[in-house]
């Protein structure tokens, strides 16, 4: 009876003790799946950060607008003042790790931005 009592003492002073095959197969696999979901949105947000789109120039002392300027940028006549509003736009959305989304909608950009979808002329 002692006996056992020490080999349960000792079984779990192990992390993994009293835990079946099949919970600590599940475990692996959750924390393999949530590594390579990491290191893919990392892997994203890389390639948007440093790969120019199509076209268009890269200028690294570009001047960040806030969310009132790209609004009123957005609502502007001149569609070279609407595109570069729109680039950033979505260059602050998807530069960050954490996207300040509520700031923007709050701001008010949402609503230039979904009707700008519907024209043509961009």
């Amino acid at each position: 009876m002692s006996e056992s009592k020490t080999h349960a003492s000792r079984l779990s002073s192990y992390k993994n003790a009293g835990q079946g095959t099949n919970d600590l197969r599940r475990k692996r696999a959750e924390l393999s799946v949530a590594l390579r979901k990491q290191a893919r949105d990392e892997q994203l947000l890389k390639r948007r950060a440093m790969s120019p789109e199509a076209g268009e120039e890269v200028q690294p002392e570009e001047k960040v607008m806030t969310p009132a300027e790209i609004v009123k940028g957005l609502h502007s006549q001149d569609l070279s003042i609407k595109t570069v509003a729109a680039r950033a736009a979505r260059r602050m959305l998807s530069r960050e790790q954490n996207p300040p989304i509520s700031i923007m909608v709050e701001a008010g950009v949402l609503k230039p931005l979904v009707d700008a979808l519907d024209r043509d002329d961009w």
